[in-house]
């Protein structure tokens, strides 16, 4: 696999990446407990998914951010990784798997008369 030398300046942008992740998981859970205020005991269920998405989308995203910090500490600033670890591969399939799904649910439950 091909690999680049990573100058430590470029490794902040995982904190800008942290930090829109974190905005993300914010808003998640805002959304669900205004659903849980105004809702009936099956739309209640699901808000309880969207917060657990949104602690779990946080605690993810922090762990990379941890990961990625402790390498740069121990290969002293500098070092040579894969081009790969650049790319978030999972966040934008995940947020839009999660809404896709909070949405059909709001729209079933109140079809299904529950």
């Amino acid at each position: 696999m091909p690999t680049v030398k990573v100058e430590p300046k470029v490794w902040f942008s995982t904190e800008r990446t942290f930090i829109h992740w974190a905005k993300l998981s914010t808003v998640f859970a805002a959304t669900a407990a205004v659903m849980i205020a105004s809702s009936s005991s099956a739309a209640t269920d699901l808000c309880g998914l969207v917060v657990g998405f949104a602690s779990l989308t946080l605690l993810f995203h922090a762990c990379t951010k941890q990961w990625k910090r402790n390498r740069i500490f121990k290969s002293g600033g500098t070092q040579h990784v894969r081009v790969e670890e650049f790319a978030d591969r999972f966040g934008a399939i995940l947020l839009a798997c999660s809404l896709t799904t909070v949405v059909f649910g709001l729209v079933a439950i109140p079809a299904m008369g529950l």
